[in-house]
């Protein structure tokens, strides 16, 4: 009987105790809910973007097309890609004509492209638009695009490097020894030396790496055709005295 007692003490203990820490709880969220304010959260960055690719196929009596482009939920970023990829569709067609090429050919326009991130969220794009529109082979045109998506803005290459600093010297010589060894018995000299010189329309086609900036010469630039489009890696750091401290920090 005694331990009987005992027992349902035991459990009334145990049953008041969850009483209290419940209603103390409550007391606690209701408190919480006074004080709460509601806030926008602060947006955060990824370390890395999501890339959706858009696929348009068209195909007439003269000609067929495959154009992929990407988006990124980037209004600044989408906006561009998309009217990048029609204004190429709408060139192409009006350079055409209506004229089929053969019974055996027709005019061809593809475009792919590849993308690359760093984690200071710097993204860029590299489009490669091969036409075909006649004659012994197609052409290979490069377009690349680079974005800051922290402060939502499309970068030049200039905004890389310090005001003032002389830097297309130092890209020239790099990368006309780097084309040198990499050409081989296409590489020659007076090409290399024209279509990698110290211009700023030669460095326009770049895109941003962790660790690298790279270059992209088209075919017939520095090379012949046969040689295709060529690439040139530097290292940021044989960069480092011309280039921007903001580029450099993140």
């Amino acid at each position: 009987m005694r331990n009987r007692i005992e027992l349902k003490k035991n459990r009334l203990a145990r049953i008041s105790l969850l009483s209290v820490s419940f209603f103390v709880a409550v007391i606690v969220l209701i408190g919480c809910g006074k004080n709460k304010k509601t806030e926008t959260p602060a947006p955060i960055l990824s370390p890395t973007v999501e890339v959706k690719n858009h696929e348009i196929k068209k195909k007439g009596d003269n000609y067929k097309l495959e154009i992929d482009y990407p988006s990124v939920g980037n209004r600044l970023v989408d906006t561009t890609t998309r009217n990048f990829a029609e204004n190429e569709i709408d060139s192409f067609r009006a350079a055409i004509g209506t004229e089929r090429l053969s019974h055996n050919w027709i005019n061809e326009l593809t475009m792919k492209y590849d993308a690359m991130f760093r984690p200071d969220s710097l993204l860029g794009f590299k489009f490669e638009i091969y036409t075909f529109t006649g004659g012994a082979h197609g052409n290979t045109r490069v377009v690349t695009m680079n974005f800051d998506l922290k402060n939502n803005r499309r970068l030049a290459l200039s905004d890389l490097f310090a005001i003032g600093a002389v830097f297309l010297d130092t890209l020239s010589a790099i990368s006309r020894e780097d084309l040198k060894k990499q050409l081989g018995e296409y590489g020659q000299d007076d090409w290399i030396a024209k279509g990698a010189g110290p211009e700023p329309e030669n460095f326009q086609r770049f895109l941003i790496g962790p660790d690298s900036l790279y270059f992209y010469f088209e075919q017939y630039t520095v090379a012949p055709y046969a040689a295709g489009v060529q690439k040139v890696s530097i290292p940021l750091v044989r960069l480092k005295k011309f280039l921007n401290e903001s580029f450099l920090k993140d």
